[in-house]
């Protein structure tokens, strides 16, 4: 009887409307980097995404001089908002704001200004979580507007 009792809770499990997939933990919510250097501009590109708790989404590009340096101003931000279905990221953007002068490299936040007339973009692709919650990998899937493309992109958490 003992034998049947242990047989049956080993087997439950199999059985049981648990997720195999564990969902992203609250190391996700936070700020992450990508950079990668621009020889025909000389200068490090910052792209930086800022996920909230409730669900908000920033995306920053600036400028540096150095990898790890102080960021020297702006190219863009995008404004939106996130969801996460256990690996699933959707995207809305809903808000872009960029450079007045397109000759200019950078400016500051300030000196970035509101497209009007910009319609929504949705993004869907899959998100992971490395390094005990240190990195993300962010894969677009490839007809997405923004993502040209570029396969898994792997952001560091600075915050």
């Amino acid at each position: 009887m003992k034998n049947l009792v242990l047989l049956i809770l080993l087997i439950i499990p199999l059985f049981s409307c648990k997720d195999d997939i564990e969902p992203l933990g609250i190391h996700f919510n936070g700020t992450y980097e990508w950079t990668n250097f621009a020889e025909e501009d000389g200068g490090w590109y910052v792209h930086s995404l800022v996920f909230q708790d409730n669900g908000d989404l920033e995306r920053w590009i600036t400028i540096r001089e150095s990898e790890y340096g102080d960021d020297l101003g702006y190219r863009s931000i995008m404004r939106g908002t996130y969801e996460l279905q256990i690996k699933e990221l959707t995207v809305e953007w809903d808000e872009f704001h960029s450079l007045e002068d397109p000759e200019e490299l950078f400016a500051p936040r300030a000196g970035l200004v509101a497209l009007e007339n910009a319609s929504p973009v949705t993004q869907v692709g899959t998100v992971e979580q490395m390094d005990g919650g240190g990195k993300i990998a962010i894969e677009f899937y490839c007809n997405d507007i923004l993502s040209n493309c570029i396969g898994k992109t792997v952001y560091t958490k600075v915050d």
